[in-house]
Formats: structure tokens, C-alpha cells, sequence
């Protein structure tokens, strides 16, 4: 449902999906027919079969559905992910990260977001590390394609590592230990700044805490609490 944002009472528009999915998300994606409107995407997962599929409407037109991107159900812990154009079309690209629950490797599927089913780049991390989260960190080399990291505890003794993907080669770009003991936390890339970001809490101090690296070298710039 969508309402006018300056009136609450003001129903704009409705979209519809059929009832096959379970654990849906709306995603606000790009215009990917080129008719000047924003396209809406429904993200889940298909009751009869496990599949995970996202199904797109257009904007300007509630009707049928434009697109429908689909990945096996051969991953758990599925999220959806719009990442940043790797075709030169100017449509962002859609993908899920998931883990495998066979040998517990941790998953990102990028499908082209304007062709229906083109995969094209499968990145993947070892069964290291616990209580992860994966994002897409921004071009840190300037090569024309996002890098992507996984922020996670290993599993042997606790400790926070960051382990980045090149975009382009899909090869280890480089990894970062960071010390102390930590919950709460996040990372992200400040292209203003050109620097990486994390976010969290310092269990010895209970403090919120910054840590800066620098996205080349890796190395950790800066440091401070608050």
C-alpha cells in the first residue's frame, strides 16, 4: 500500500503479488523497462517448491509482473541484496547472500537485474567464521566494480575479522583483524571520506566505537570512542 506522504488518510496506490511466497520483502527497485517510473520487487520464498525468487511490477502499472529472478533453495539464512550496476546497463544488479548448509560456506549470488536469470558472479567465503554479516563495501580500488566483505567472528578463538572480495577477480582483496572484544557491529564504505568504516560497541569500555581503514593498504588510520 502506498500512501501520500504528506496525508495519512490519502491512499495512493495498491500492488498486488499472488499468495506463493512465504517470508516476503517490498524492494523499491530501478526503472528496468526504461517507462520513466520506479519498479516495485516482492523478495521470497516459493510454498510449493523452496525456491527463492524476487518478482517485479512495474510502477506505472499494477498488472502481470515484468520480471521474475530465481535461485535454487540450496541455501539457509537467505537475504536479498541490490548491488551496485556490473554491466555498464545502469540497472543496479540483484542477488541473495545465504550459507550453504552443507559445508556451512557463506554465499553471495549476483544475477544481472535487467536480464531474467543471467547469473553473473558467485563470491563465496569458507565456514570460518560465526555471527557474520555481508555487504557490498563499495569500487575500494577503483576498478569499476564493487568489492565485498564479510564481517564475522572466526570460530576458533572470537575474533572480529573483516575478509574482502575484489569484485572484479572475485579473489581474496585482502582481510583485516581487528582487536578487543566487540558487539553490535557494522562496517560500510565512505566514498566522501575514501575510507572504511565499523561501528561498534568495546565490551571492555561499553563504549560506541569508530575504527577507520584505509581501503587500500588495509590498514586501521583511526580509532576513537564516544
Amino acid at each position: 500500500f502506498i500512501y501520500d506522504g504528506a496525508n495519512a488518510d490519502s491512499k495512493v496506490d495498491v500492488y498486488n503479488w499472488n499468495k506463493l511466497w512465504d517470508n516476503v520483502q517490498l524492494i523499491e527497485m530501478d526503472d528496468l523497462d526504461g517507462d520513466s517510473t520506479i519498479d516495485w520487487g516482492q523478495f521470497g520464498q516459493r510454498i510449493d517448491d523452496g525456491r527463492y525468487q524476487w518478482v517485479v511490477k512495474k510502477g506505472s502499472d499494477k498488472r502481470g509482473v515484468i520480471r521474475t529472478f530465481t535461485w535454487p533453495n540450496d541455501l539457509v539464512d537467505v537475504a536479498p541484496i541490490l548491488v551496485a550496476d556490473r554491466t555498464g546497463d545502469g540497472i543496479r544488479e540483484v542477488a541473495i547472500s545465504g550459507i550453504n548448509p552443507d559445508d556451512g560456506k557463506v554465499f553471495i549470488r549476483i544475477n544481472d537485474g535487467r536480464l531474467p536469470n543471467e547469473r553473473i558472479a558467485n563470491i563465496s567465503w569458507p565456514a570460518s567464521w560465526e555471527d557474520y554479516q555481508v555487504m557490498e563495501l563499495g569500487d575500494l580500488n577503483n576498478d569499476g566494480f564493487s568489492e565485498f566483505g564479510l564481517l564475522g567472528f572466526t570460530k576458533a578463538n572470537r575474533s572480529l575479522q573483516l575478509v574482502i572480495r575484489d569484485g572484479a577477480s572475485l579473489a581474496e582483496y585482502g582481510r583485516v583483524s581487528i582487536a578487543g572484544w566487540w558487539e553490535n557491529v557494522s562496517v560500510s564504505y565512505d566514498p566522501a571520506k575514501n575510507r572504511i568504516v565499523m561501528l561498534g560497541i568495546d565490551q571492555k569500555t561499553a563504549n560506541n566505537t569508530v575504527i577507520e581503514i584505509e581501503p587500500e593498504s588495509l590498514q586501521i588510520t583511526q580509532q576513537y570512542q564516544f
